[in-house]
């Protein structure tokens, strides 16, 4: 019986992840985790409105115009999706401040730490713009600075 829930169980996990986009796709089952490129932010309006199982950012980078997160959460059986969203209703060429806002969903039941290292590509923001760049991740109060 106990099988039998578990092959459901992963049939019905499987099947959910044809409907999201593989880009933002992290393999659980992966002991290293590195994608080949960093994936794009997504310009949404009210984009602060998004779904997001517990997740922790324990390291930010900036290298080469790119926001390096190291991230750690409770799964391991299951695959689960990031995406990160900018609010295009904002001046995103003039405004001080740009908030970002994570998306992340985790359908598994597993509880084992895990940390992986992801990457979004900042083009997006920098293109035309003159002044220094500051973001803040929703709900994480470290400001970054991009010159």
């Amino acid at each position: 019986m106990k099988i039998f829930f578990c092959l459901i169980l992963f049939s019905l996990t499987t099947l959910s992840i044809f409907g999201q986009e593989q880009q933002f796709f992290i393999n659980d089952s992966l002991v290293d985790f590195q994608s080949d490129k960093c994936w794009t932010l997504i310009e949404k309006v009210n984009a602060s409105n998004v779904n997001n199982y517990d997740f922790s950012i324990e390291n930010i980078e900036i290298i080469d115009n790119n926001l390096n997160l190291d991230i750690s959460y409770g799964g391991g059986c299951g695959p689960v999706h990031l995406k990160l969203y900018v609010d295009n209703s904002y001046d995103l060429i003039n405004e001080p401040i740009i908030r970002l806002y994570p998306e992340f969903l985790d359908s598994d039941f597993c509880k084992a730490i895990k940390y992986r290292k992801v990457c979004f590509d900042l083009n997006l923001l920098l293109k035309g713009r003159t002044k220094q760049l500051l973001l803040q991740i929703d709900k994480y109060k470290k400001i970054i600075t991009i010159k």
